[in-house]
């Protein structure tokens, strides 16, 4: 992703952006108020994990799936994702 940092924003090609958008989208509200939580607020995975009931590890695992989605699909492996995130889910 090209992508342009600084503290307050982040700034990416509109393709890439629709791609987020789409993906985001299709999550169930509770892992898109995760995902905003985490990178929009910036909480501990571990705070986010206590107040909203999930297991250890569920934040960072949640993260990488999203990831793994939008890299597959932006590379045209839309298959191949679905692999990468059962074999993250089904980790102890």
């Amino acid at each position: 992703m090209e992508v342009m940092r600084n503290r307050r924003s982040l700034v990416c090609k509109p393709q890439d952006e629709a791609l987020a958008t789409r993906i985001l989208r299709a999550l169930p509200a509770a892992d898109r108020e995760v995902i905003a939580r985490f990178y929009l607020d910036y909480q501990k995975a571990e705070d986010i994990e206590r107040d909203m009931g999930l297991r250890t590890g569920y934040v960072n695992q949640l993260k990488a799936s999203v990831r793994a989605r939008f890299f597959a699909e932006r590379h045209g492996d839309t298959a191949g994702w679905l692999q990468i995130l059962v074999a993250r889910w089904r980790r102890p």
